[in-house]
C-alpha cells in the first residue's frame, strides 16, 4: 500500500464515487454510496473533527479478527494443507500455560465462530509464541503478526508520549512493508472492512489531539449492549423474541425506575414513615 505510513489526507468522495468493484479492489478503496454529507451545511463543522478511535472495533474485531486473522488461517491452510493447518493452529492454543487473566482456548480454536472483546485481547497476548513454530520459515510473514500485536498493544496504553508515538508509527512502517504477503487470502466480504485498516493512520493524529484511545472505546456501550440485548434474548424461548425482548425492557426500567425512586425517598428523609414504608 503505496504511502500507508504517510501522514493521511483528506479526500473527497466525488472522485471514488464511479469506480468499479475491480477498480476500487486494485487501488485498496471502496465505493462511496452516493449520499449527502450531513455536515456540507454546517459552516465551520469538520465531521473528522467529531470522530476517534475505536479500538474494540477497529482494532481487535477489525484489523486482528476480520483480517489478520482470516489471512494466517488462509495462509497456513495453503502451506500445511486444508485440514491439518487447522489443527496445527489450535494445537498451541490449547496447550498454553493456566497463567492468571489469560483464556483457555480449547482444542477447536479455529471452529469458533464468534468472540468476545476479552478473549479477542487475550489471543492477541499469546498468538505470537503460539504461531511462531508455523511461522519460523517465513519470517516476513511473522513480522507482520509482530507489527499488529505491537500496534493493538501500544494503542491501548493508557498515557502515551512523543516517543511511544515514534514507536507507533515505526510499527505502522512494518505494517506497511509486509501487507501485500497476505493479499491473496483477502476475502472479497471484506472490502466493505477495509475502513478498519485505514483507521489506523488516524491513531497518532487522534491521540495527540484527544488524548488515550481509551477515551473513545465502545467496550463501555457494548456493557450495556449485553445486558438489554444479549440478556434479554437468551431469556425467552427465541419464538417472537422482538416483542418479548421490549416487553423484557420495559419491566426493567419500570422496576429499576420504581427503585430509584423508593432509594431517593429514604435518602432525602430516612426518620420518615414514608422511608419506614419504603424500607
Amino acid at each position: 500500500m503505496p504511502g500507508f505510513a504517510c501522514r493521511p489526507r483528506r479526500h473527497h468522495p466525488q472522485q471514488y464515487l464511479h469506480l468499479s468493484t475491480t477498480a476500487a479492489e486494485e487501488v485498496w478503496l471502496w465505493e462511496f454510496a452516493d449520499c449527502p454529507n450531513f455536515a456540507d451545511a454546517h459552516a465551520g463543522c469538520n465531521i473528522y473533527s467529531c470522530m476517534n478511535v475505536d479500538r474494540l472495533h477497529q482494532l481487535l474485531k477489525g484489523l486482528f479478527e476480520d483480517h489478520t486473522w482470516e489471512w494466517n488461517v488462509g495462509f497456513l491452510k495453503d502451506s500445511y494443507g486444508q485440514e491439518n493447518g487447522l489443527d496445527l493452529i489450535d494445537e498451541p492454543f490449547s496447550i498454553i500455560p493456566h497463567f492468571s487473566d489469560t483464556h483457555q482456548f480449547g482444542e477447536k480454536l479455529t471452529r469458533v465462530k464468534q468472540w468476545t472483546c476479552a478473549e479477542y485481547k487475550d489471543m492477541v497476548k499469546v498468538w505470537l509464541p503460539a504461531l511462531a513454530p508455523l511461522l519460523k520459515v517465513y519470517p516476513d510473514h511473522f513480522k507482520l503478526i509482530k507489527s499488529v500485536a505491537d500496534f493493538i498493544l501500544i494503542a491501548s496504553y493508557h498515557s502515551h508520549t512523543e516517543t511511544i508515538l515514534k514507536y507507533t508509527q515505526d510499527v505502522l512502517r512494518g505494517i506497511s512493508s509486509n501487507i501485500h504477503l497476505f493479499l491473496p487470502y483477502r476475502k472479497s466480504h471484506s472490502m466493505s472492512k477495509i475502513p478498519n485498516i485505514h483507521s489506523l493512520l488516524h491513531y497518532i493524529e487522534c491521540i495527540r489531539e484527544m488524548g488515550s484511545a481509551n477515551n473513545s472505546d465502545t467496550k463501555i456501550s457494548e456493557a450495556t449492549h449485553k445486558n438489554l440485548i444479549k440478556d434479554g434474548y437468551h431469556s425467552f424461548n427465541k419464538v417472537t423474541y422482538i416483542p418479548q425482548m421490549l416487553r423484557w425492557e420495559m419491566r426493567l426500567f419500570h422496576i429499576k425506575s420504581r427503585v430509584s425512586i423508593l432509594l431517593h425517598i429514604i435518602k432525602s428523609d430516612p426518620l420518615s414513615s414514608k422511608a419506614d414504608i419504603c424500607r
